[in-house]
């Protein structure tokens, strides 16, 4: 069921073109920048966008102009880790595609702006299917706020008991709290 779900949101997102992409991620971003929850965050943990997930070079750039740490993430073996970004940060393509730092000082954030696949109307969150953010999130709570484009959104998504439904919800034309 959640390979469907996650096949049928994949095929809705390559229909997106980079201009209704990018008009939509600096609407998401500017919903996050109006939030509580980014406003009082003084350590956001944020991923670096790849695809056709909403952009985050803006949000990261904002979050540094405002003097908040950010840190992003880093997958060794079965766990994720909060790693500070820096100015001298170097990066490399990881298996699945994703820039991660090659180096860095962890750091526990108190904002989590967090990717997914699809979600639905109760916040229950389909990731990728590898479990790196359900884990994360429940073994290091804090504040945690997913972006998506609304086409990702979908009636129902399964939710098992390890599944980490986050904070809040942002998109172009909603936030769900």
């Amino acid at each position: 069921m959640k390979n469907e779900i996650r096949k049928r949101v994949k095929q809705k997102l390559n229909t997106v073109t980079e201009d209704e992409l990018g008009i939509a991620s600096n609407m998401i971003a500017e919903r996050l920048f109006e939030s509580e929850e980014f406003k009082s965050a003084s350590r956001i943990f944020i991923y670096k966008s790849f695809g056709k997930e909403v952009k985050t070079e803006r949000i990261i750039e904002r979050a540094i102009q405002l003097g908040k740490a950010v840190c992003i993430p880093k997958i060794d073996g079965e766990n994720m880790y909060s790693l500070a970004l820096e100015s001298i940060t170097e990066y490399y393509v990881d298996s699945y595609g994703i820039l991660e730092p090659v180096g860095g000082e962890e750091v526990a954030p108190d904002l989590i702006v967090m990717p997914l696949i699809a979600f639905d109307n109760a916040k229950n969150r389909l990731g990728r299917g590898k479990g790196y953010y359900d884990r994360y999130c429940n073994s290091n709570p804090c504040t945690t706020v997913a972006i998506a484009l609304s086409v990702q959104k979908e009636e129902s998504i399964p939710a098992d008991e390890w599944d980490f439904t986050p904070d809040v919800i942002i998109t172009e034309k909603e936030i769900l709290k």
